[in-house]
């Protein structure tokens, strides 16, 4: 596993498969199935399913327009970062989580938020879980080449939304071979165990558990600017916003059409 693929499974890890119901929890809590629209992963088709929480670290989802003669797609998003959750959920999030009993040993409770039958919603819902990095799903399809590009290329990036409007983006470093020389591979080496220069897993290490310990989007992006991320006070001067389409949720209804012609 690569260097970015290890923080992304740190940041965003990808959504656990989920156990099968015992016969009373599936009574009483959204069938689970494996229909045309179901997640690869065993989640949620009926009723569809905003967020679905067994765990300290809740899987949000999200539903992108479909584009014409295309499959569904889905957006899944899993993180430990309270203020990512709070970002894309609203605050209020856990007041508006339904919960329910489990008779499942590592499960005692399982929670989740049903999505509300509004598209305009369900474009914004999916503009913030973008702007979160979330992963692009076609369910049923173990590999696409178009949405494992796209989740590779969101993945290298941290971004920020304070409420004043603007964005923060930090870049994460590359640990790729590919992108050094031999020359330049041993030069990092030799700096990391003289003690010059920090191991950018490390590095990046300290900067998650500062992030994780943020409950607001305002607090998070302090400390992402703090460790020197880019600033744009005019996202539409972003470059990674004009890239992934983040600008708002008419971008967010096209964005699938983009992830297929580039």
């Amino acid at each position: 596993m690569g260097f970015i693929s290890a923080i992304s499974e740190y940041f965003w890890p990808r959504p656990q498969r989920k156990k099968h119901a015992s016969t009373k929890q599936r009574a009483t809590e959204p069938r689970l199935n494996s229909g045309p629209n179901y997640l690869a992963d065993g989640g949620p088709i009926n009723p569809r399913l905003r967020l679905s929480m067994s765990d300290p670290s809740p899987t949000i989802y999200g539903y992108p327009k479909k584009i014409p003669r295309s499959p569904s797609h889905l957006l899944t998003f899993t993180t430990r970062m309270p203020a990512l959750i709070s970002y894309v959920l609203g605050a209020d999030w856990r007041s508006r989580c339904v919960a329910t009993s489990s008779n499942n040993r590592s499960v005692k409770e399982w929670s989740y938020i049903v999505s509300p039958d509004d598209e305009v919603d369900e474009a914004e819902h999916c503009l913030r879980m973008r702007r979160c990095s979330a992963y692009l799903v076609q369910p049923g399809v173990h590999f696409s080449p178009q949405t494992e590009c796209y989740n590779q290329k969101i993945s290298r990036y941290i971004m920020g939304w304070p409420s004043d409007g603007s964005v923060l983006v930090y870049h994460l470093p590359s640990n790729n071979p590919t992108d050094k020389t031999i020359e330049e591979q041993f030069a990092s080496l030799a700096r990391y165990n003289a003690g010059l220069e920090e191991e950018p897993s490390i590095k990046i290490g300290r900067l998650m558990n500062e992030l994780v310990k943020q409950n607001e989007m305002d607090g998070f992006c302090g400390v992402l600017g703090n460790w020197g991320a880019e600033h744009y006070k005019n996202i539409s001067n972003c470059p990674e916003v004009k890239e992934f389409g983040l600008l708002n949720s008419d971008e967010s209804n096209n964005f699938l059409s983009k992830v297929y012609l580039t």
